[in-house]
């Protein structure tokens, strides 16, 4: 079957309240830039025309797997979130939802909170120890849970452990066992040109202070998740219905315009061609505002949309093949 693969990256240039209505700016939880004039709209860039938001929700029930994208503590992000796995739901997909926050030893935790108590999406944050975890308090996650709950979907956990990446930070891929290595994709290299833009991004998502030590440890660290991630989509895509992944806007802008779901993908559905047809980018021209550009180009995946720009913001972006 062919793949086919929807990215939605939720960045702060699109804040926006799942149960509100895009030209509803007084229901959004941030009021950062909310009267600019493109908020809440969607730009396709294959087709260089704004499109409707019953036009995006289309072609994401038509993918077989959908990247969320979001700047974690952004609450709006997450309740956009919330709000594209409703309407998925009741477009009449089934899609399971791979959480990049939940790493694979709180599976077991996942499983059995849900198995006691399954619609309470309240309780889960702390069934999963969230407190401890690192990652923003769990009412900014709560929306997305509570969504897939009441919609009767699958949670998946899909993060590496954080024993496995810490031990990836000091020893690199050697500390990944063979077979574990070779499912992955770790044993091959990426590309030049992926390596130079993974390592690119990482640089610039630390503000040019990471150390070149620092850098090449957290570029392991970092692949290695990605793969992890389009492990357990690819895992959870088995099933016929999509796959759904709630990801930091980086994963979800960067990871197929690298390359780095198709090795783990194409290892077990076996099509080069389409490892080909999705590492093709382009750089594509932002949408003019009142005769003005509103920001520069932006390297995306073949097929995108792009929500909701704002200037000097990052773009966000639903792309698919």
């Amino acid at each position: 079957m062919k793949l086919r693969l929807a990215i939605l990256a939720l960045t702060a240039c699109f804040l926006h309240a799942a149960a509100a209505k895009a030209e509803d700016p007084g229901a959004w939880r941030s009021q950062h830039f909310t009267a600019h004039p493109l908020v809440g709209r969607i730009y396709s860039a294959a087709l260089e025309a704004f499109v409707s938001e019953d036009a995006l929700v289309r072609d994401a029930a038509a993918a077989r797997y959908v990247l969320l994208g979001e700047t974690h503590d952004n609450a709006d992000h997450h309740l956009l979130q919330a709000r594209v796995i409703a309407a998925l739901a009741a477009a009449g997909r089934d899609p399971a939802v791979v959480f990049e926050m939940v790493s694979v030893d709180k599976a077991q935790a996942l499983a059995d909170h849900l198995a006691a108590h399954p619609n309470d999406a309240a309780g889960l944050g702390e069934a999963l120890g969230w407190s401890a975890s690192g990652w923003p308090a769990w009412p900014f996650y709560e929306p997305v849970a509570r969504a897939a709950l009441d919609a009767g979907l699958t949670l998946v956990a899909g993060d590496l452990d954080p024993s496995q990446r810490k031990r990836i930070g000091t020893q690199g891929f050697d500390a990944v066992p063979p077979e574990e290595r070779a499912e992955l994709a770790l044993d091959q290299p990426l590309s030049e040109g992926a390596a130079a833009d993974l390592e690119n991004t990482l640089r610039i998502s630390h503000c040019g202070m990471l150390p070149d030590a620092a850098v090449s440890a957290i570029f392991k660290v970092q692949r290695a998740r990605d793969a992890a991630l389009a492990r357990a989509m690819l895992s959870s895509g088995e099933r016929p219905a999509p796959c759904l992944l709630p990801a930091a806007v980086m994963r979800a802008r960067t990871m197929p315009c690298r390359g780095i779901c198709v090795p783990a993908i194409r290892r077990r559905r076996s099509s080069a061609s389409d490892s080909r047809k999705w590492n093709r980018t382009r750089s594509i021209r932002a949408p003019t505002c009142r005769g003005k550009t509103v920001r520069g180009s932006l390297m995306v995946s073949r097929r995108s949309i792009i929500f909701g720009l704002r200037p000097r913001e990052t773009s966000a972006i639903i792309a698919r093949t």
